[in-house]
């Protein structure tokens, strides 16, 4: 299944399809019996996610994931399309440690991924394990991009890392 991390997330969209949530709380999802994952809410492989209002609390790994071309990464298959995420009113805490790809532990606010692209307006993130926003490329270099506007990342080892993207901060 070239989607597994949509299985590994509690709210999750796929392939092209598209989710849209208002008012929700995604809380405690677990990592799966291997140890990984465990994502709040994820967008994977030209999947779109809209949603406002939102509290992402105590998840896995990543409180909100948007990845795009997972399974040309993982399983050397095609390149999918762009994965999108409009957030607003969003908050996302108290993300924990899990592995990810390759054995690498991760425990991010938001990770923007492999050429996806997000808006976020109106946002709280804060005291999540690694990094509370993460907005990065791939080896291949395709460029993932990030617009956010009012809003607060706090608490974490690093509070915004951009490698290899895209990112405009709006100061208004």
């Amino acid at each position: 299944e070239s989607h597994f991390f949509c299985a590994d997330a509690d709210l999750s969209a796929c392939g092209g399809s598209e989710l849209r949530i208002e008012d929700v709380k995604v809380t405690g999802t677990r990592p799966n019996s291997r140890g990984f994952a465990g994502h709040g809410i994820a967008a994977v492989d030209g999947a779109s996610l809209v949603a406002a209002r939102v509290l992402a609390d105590q998840n896995h790994s990543a409180g909100v994931l948007v990845i795009n071309n997972l399974a040309a990464t993982v399983f050397d298959e095609r390149e999918s399309a762009d994965s999108r995420a409009n957030l607003s009113d969003i908050t996302v805490t108290n993300t924990q440690m899990s592995l990810g790809i390759d054995g690498i532990e991760f425990g991010d606010g938001i990770a923007v991924v492999n050429g996806a692209a997000t808006s976020l307006e109106r946002f709280d993130i804060h005291d999540n394990a690694r990094v509370g926003l993460l907005v990065g490329g791939t080896a291949d270099f395709r460029q993932s991009s990030a617009f956010f506007k009012d809003g607060n990342v706090t608490g974490h080892v690093i509070g915004v890392s951009v490698a290899s993207g895209w990112m405009d901060l709006d100061r208004d």
